[in-house]
Protein backbone atom coordinates (compact mmCIF):
# COMPACT_ATOMS: atom_id res chain seq x y z
CA UNK A 1 0.00 0.00 0.00
CA UNK A 2 2.77 2.46 1.23
CA UNK A 3 4.57 1.49 -2.56
CA UNK A 4 1.26 2.44 -4.41
CA UNK A 5 1.04 5.94 -2.51
CA UNK A 6 4.32 6.37 -3.44
CA UNK A 7 4.08 6.01 -6.67
CA UNK A 8 1.62 7.96 -6.97
CA UNK A 9 3.22 11.09 -5.76
CA UNK A 10 6.06 10.32 -8.10
CA UNK A 11 3.23 10.65 -10.68
CA UNK A 12 2.15 13.59 -9.56
CA UNK A 13 5.09 15.37 -9.18
CA UNK A 14 5.73 14.85 -12.69
CA UNK A 15 2.54 16.32 -13.53
CA UNK A 16 3.69 19.44 -11.70
CA UNK A 17 6.86 19.38 -13.20
CA UNK A 18 5.67 19.31 -16.62
CA UNK A 19 3.50 21.90 -15.89
CA UNK A 20 5.81 24.09 -14.59
CA UNK A 21 8.24 23.46 -17.17
CA UNK A 22 5.33 24.78 -19.91
CA UNK A 23 4.69 27.71 -17.67
CA UNK A 24 8.24 28.32 -17.99
CA UNK A 25 8.56 27.82 -21.80
CA UNK A 26 5.53 30.23 -22.38
CA UNK A 27 7.08 32.89 -19.93
CA UNK A 28 9.86 32.75 -21.84
CA UNK A 29 8.07 33.47 -25.05
CA UNK A 30 5.82 35.95 -24.01
CA UNK A 31 9.21 37.95 -23.03
CA UNK A 32 11.08 36.73 -26.51
CA UNK A 33 7.73 38.47 -28.23
CA UNK A 34 7.65 41.39 -26.53
CA UNK A 35 11.43 41.89 -27.34
CA UNK A 36 10.35 41.76 -31.03
CA UNK A 37 7.71 44.06 -30.38
CA UNK A 38 10.70 46.56 -28.97
CA UNK A 39 13.00 46.06 -31.83
CA UNK A 40 9.69 46.90 -33.93
CA UNK A 41 8.63 49.82 -32.27
CA UNK A 42 5.30 48.57 -31.75
CA UNK A 43 5.41 47.94 -27.70
CA UNK A 44 8.14 49.92 -25.54
CA UNK A 45 10.91 49.36 -23.07
CA UNK A 46 8.70 49.21 -20.24
CA UNK A 47 6.10 46.49 -21.39
CA UNK A 48 9.47 44.45 -22.03
CA UNK A 49 10.18 44.52 -18.43
CA UNK A 50 7.33 43.63 -17.51
CA UNK A 51 6.79 41.16 -19.42
CA UNK A 52 10.36 39.45 -17.76
CA UNK A 53 10.11 40.40 -14.34
CA UNK A 54 5.95 39.83 -13.71
CA UNK A 55 6.05 36.00 -13.36
CA UNK A 56 9.53 34.91 -15.18
CA UNK A 57 10.85 34.60 -11.56
CA UNK A 58 7.69 32.98 -9.94
CA UNK A 59 7.82 30.09 -12.90
CA UNK A 60 11.44 29.67 -12.66
CA UNK A 61 10.77 28.83 -8.27
CA UNK A 62 7.92 26.93 -9.16
CA UNK A 63 9.99 24.83 -11.82
CA UNK A 64 12.37 24.43 -8.90
CA UNK A 65 10.33 23.66 -6.38
CA UNK A 66 8.85 20.64 -8.84
CA UNK A 67 12.16 18.93 -9.55
CA UNK A 68 12.91 19.16 -5.68
CA UNK A 69 9.43 17.53 -4.93
CA UNK A 70 10.06 15.08 -7.62
CA UNK A 71 13.41 14.23 -6.07
CA UNK A 72 11.64 13.84 -2.95
CA UNK A 73 8.93 11.81 -3.99
CA UNK A 74 11.39 9.44 -6.18
CA UNK A 75 13.42 9.02 -2.98
CA UNK A 76 10.56 8.27 -0.48
CA UNK A 77 9.47 5.39 -3.31
CA UNK A 78 13.31 3.94 -3.08
CA UNK A 79 13.18 4.17 0.64
CA UNK A 80 9.41 1.83 0.89
CA UNK A 81 10.73 -0.57 -2.12
CA UNK A 82 13.76 -0.97 0.06
CA UNK A 83 11.76 -2.18 3.04
CA UNK A 84 9.67 -4.13 1.07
Amino acid sequence: MDFELEARKIRRSETSLEAARRNAAARTEIVRITGEEVEAKTSNLSALKDAQQAKLADDKAQLFYAVMQRAIAQAELARTAGRL
